[in-house]
């Protein structure tokens, strides 16, 4: 039987609406018309509500993801237009014109050319030949008043010098037609501030300015896809610098563009990542931006929205939410104190009001001082100043399953008026299998729950270890309009009940013994380069182990390593100032694992370095 333990946060914020932030919220939006003619899109009949809810937000711009692509994937082929283009155009400039909005039509994109191929001499010409011509059937509406420019729908990866010639081309072929200006996205994904500093990437970015024309640089700050680090987490290079710096190079140039999405995404748009991130993640990722211009975002209408039939589930909490932070409509509730029920481990523990401190988890790194463990079930009691209106109640969590670390099977919320009699408010069912990816989710009812309470009950059943950061409460206010289950949503409908569902208890088994069998030696070299060396180290974490590696001598030119387990390809890595972690399940006895570093040259060669055998008794 566990002993309870009680951890009281005492906070001094009241209830009510929550004050301006500092950081001004989203300024406007990616608008997604589909990667294919049939695929999903915003209906027509929906596009008047669509301008109706960026308006309620205070968007004051809309960009068109893209017009036109090639009719299959490749770096050659017809291009062919997507849902809603061309009739549709004029249409939704009239209708952002008549909402203060400014919208930017996304150009032709050529998809499935190669990673950053869309660069090739072919493919160029191409894309200038298919720009020139939808520019011209676009000719009588280039002097609308409400189109504020264009946007090129490659992405230039971190400004990359080689791709400069394929942007100017299209940049001067639309700039023929008209001198709005042009934008591009540029994204921060796999970016290493040992290899690529922030004022490594400044640079490019001014460079890049100066050798394209392109005149907006919406650089994503890509949390969502690759976790890159906010200021609250641990690692090294915060989105903040990178930001600060790219737009000390650029002035006004620069735009931020904040994803609304899960993460570490790692190019994975089907799996529970990529579904709507938490109020907490979205304000410290607005926070970053304070140098930008604008601050756009991806993807509204998929995960922060009510309009779209194809939108995630839980893309109506996250905009109630947003609403009620920024002063828009409801409030933000703040309990005034908390408690476990359910003791977090000593290794991970609260560290005094961190479930309500807006301080969102890092989704790379389960030791991050922001994340809170508890094994098996969590129980967590939340004290509000009076008793008052909560619609929705949500849970920042962490899924890792190496260190066996799952989201669990349902969040039940209780309401009490004394804090001793309780009331199921809703039973909210995991809507996805659980997955094998690395990455956070927000668990939260999918309906206002539309309750008043002084006290709030949360359980959450795991067999796992629950890692969790923040609880948010908020409330609509009067006349919310009701949230209705996307007729063809991403994915299937939130299961709420007002019963609790059955729960086995599990053992919660202790971490296996560990055997260091081989310490890894150092990379071989070759006759071809200085050879990089690497260092492995193994330690406890939580009730698994992790292996860290680390360069430990600088990565020649052209090189590029990775770590593997067992024979899988790993994630490429190379950091001369940081650990490089992967964790280490629980095995069984008998059992081994081994951790490889992989080093490729300059001609693509390959030869195995560090390794480490483990070996579990």
């Amino acid at each position: 039987m566990r002993t309870f333990l009680k951890i009281i946060a005492t906070l001094c914020l009241a209830l009510g609406t929550t004050p301006a932030r500092a950081t001004p919220p989203l300024d406007g939006a990616f608008f997604f018309l589909g990667y294919a003619p049939g695929s999903p899109s915003v209906a027509a009949s929906e596009l008047t509500a669509y301008f109706d809810e960026m308006a309620a937000l205070k968007m004051n711009t809309v960009i068109i993801a893209a017009s036109r692509q090639r009719a299959a994937p490749g770096c050659s082929g017809a291009f062919t237009w997507l849902p809603h283009m061309p009739d549709q155009l004029g249409p939704m400039l009239d209708m952002a014109q008549a909402r203060g909005i400014q919208l930017y039509l996304g150009l032709s994109m050529s998809n499935g050319c190669g990673g950053l191929d869309f660069g090739a001499a072919g493919n160029t010409a191409e894309v200038v030949a298919d720009v020139n011509a939808s520019l011209q059937a676009f000719a009588p509406l280039l002097g609308h008043a409400a189109l504020g420019g264009f946007y090129i729908p490659d992405e230039p990866g971190l400004a990359w010098p080689s791709l400069e010639p394929y942007y100017k081309a299209v940049t001067d072929a639309v700039h023929a037609h008209s001198p709005k200006p042009v934008a591009v996205a540029p994204y921060l994904v796999n970016v290493n501030p040992a290899t690529f500093p922030p004022a490594t990437v400044a640079a490019q970015a001014a460079h890049f300015q100066a050798a394209t024309g392109v005149q907006i640089q919406m650089w994503q700050d890509s949390v969502g896809a690759d976790s890159i680090p906010l200021d609250p987490w641990a690692r090294p290079g915060q989105v903040s610098e990178y930001f600060a710096a790219i737009r000390g190079a650029i002035g006004d140039a620069f735009w931020a563009d904040v994803e609304l999405f899960g993460g570490p995404l790692g190019g994975d748009f089907s799996d529970f990542l990529y579904r709507p991130a938490s109020l907490r993640r979205v304000t410290s990722q607005l926070d970053t931006t304070v140098s930008a211009k604008k601050r756009v975002s991806w993807l509204p209408q998929f995960h922060m929205g009510s309009v779209d039939q194809h939108r995630y589930v839980e893309a109506d909490r996250l905009l109630r939410q947003y609403k009620a932070a920024f002063g828009i409509a409801g409030q933000v509730v703040t309990p005034t104190a908390y408690h476990f029920e359910t003791p977090p481990a000593g290794a991970y523990p609260d560290r005094g009001g961190q479930l309500t401190d807006g301080k969102a988890g890092d989704p790379k790194a389960f030791s991050d001082p922001t994340w809170i463990g508890v094994s098996g079930e969590a129980r967590i009691v939340l004290d509000l100043a009076a008793r008052s209106r909560i619609d929705w109640v949500a849970v920042h969590l962490l899924n890792d399953p190496t260190p066996d670390i799952a989201i669990p099977d349902s969040l039940n919320i209780f309401c009490s008026d004394d804090g001793q009699a309780w009331t199921l408010a809703t039973s909210v069912k995991r809507p996805f299998t659980p997955s094998n990816k690395k990455g956070e989710y927000t668990f939260a009812n999918g309906k206002p729950l539309a309750i008043d309470c002084a006290h709030l009950k949360l359980t959450l059943p795991n067999a796992h270890w629950t890692f969790l950061a923040e609880v948010e409460l908020t409330a609509d206010g009067t006349g919310a309009p009701a949230v209705t289950t996307p007729a063809q949503a991403m994915d299937g409908p939130i299961e709420e009940s007002s019963t609790l569902p059955p729960t086995t208890a599990a053992p919660v088994l202790p971490p296996p013994t560990v055997v260091l069998v081989a310490q890894g030696s150092e990379y071989p070299g070759t006759a071809a380069a200085t050879p990089p060396t690497a260092t492995m180290t193994l330690a406890a974490g939580g009730n698994g182990y992790a292996v860290s590696l680390r360069g430990s001598s600088p990565l020649p030119p052209g090189y590029q390593c990775r770590l593997d387990r067992d024979g899988v390809s790993g994630v490429l890595f190379w950091d001369p100032n940081a650990y490089h972690q992967l964790d280490l399940a629980t095995g069984a006895a008998g059992t081994n694992s081994s951790f490889c570093a992989y080093c490729y040259g300059p001609q693509g060669q390959s030869q195995t370095g560090s390794c480490l055998l483990i070996n579990f008794q």
